[in-house]
């Protein structure tokens, strides 16, 4: 049979059919979530997904943090993509330029320039090394550990330290963003 007549088949999932995820990589860091099932308005579904990317969701599926704590940290994430404070390496854009070239023309949207505003709030209720913390666990995806070991600090202690500072952190931007009472 020629390959131009040859009809190719679309593997797809019905419902009724088994969704369960098997045979996971032996690195595999999975918890269960709760979502909307996709055949069926209104209805929920069990289902298991990937944690090992996303330290939030990972402390959050080992009751680490509370929903408050996890909704805060997931709204402190958003101003964080829509700033690209991610992709702005080079100048600081929350400071004022400095050493002539006249004024600095403005290429952020006003969305962006609420969420800097966003941030710097968080960053002055949760102070500079809280604020530091943040930004490794939430921004740049380390772990805690990874975060005690960059600076310096070889030690559980340390990062059960770290660990504390972080949910200090989240419990208080979930206080600022009235997630918690």
């Amino acid at each position: 049979m020629s390959r131009s007549r040859r009809k190719h088949r679309i593997a797809t999932v019905r419902p009724g059919h088994n969704l369960d995820a098997s045979n996971l990589p032996f690195n595999a860091e999975t918890a269960t979530d709760v979502v909307d099932n996709p055949y069926k308005l209104g209805e929920k579904i069990p289902v298991t997904r990937s944690v090992r990317d996303d330290p939030l969701a990972g402390l959050f599926s080992r009751q680490q943090i509370d929903q408050a704590q996890y909704a805060a940290g997931r709204k402190w994430q958003g101003y964080y993509e829509i700033a690209g404070a991610g992709t702005v390496l080079a100048i600081d854009p929350l400071k004022e330029p400095v050493d002539g070239g006249g004024a600095m023309r403005s290429s952020f949207t006003d969305r962006q320039l609420d969420a800097f505003d966003h941030l710097e709030q968080a960053k002055q209720t949760i102070g500079l090394d809280g604020h530091l913390i943040v930004v490794d666990v939430l921004g740049k995806g380390f772990e805690i550990k990874e975060i005690a070991r960059r600076r310096g600090f070889f030690s559980d202690f340390a990062a059960r330290a770290i660990g504390i500072r972080f949910r200090d952190c989240l419990e208080k931007l979930a206080r600022q963003w009235g997630f918690a009472g």
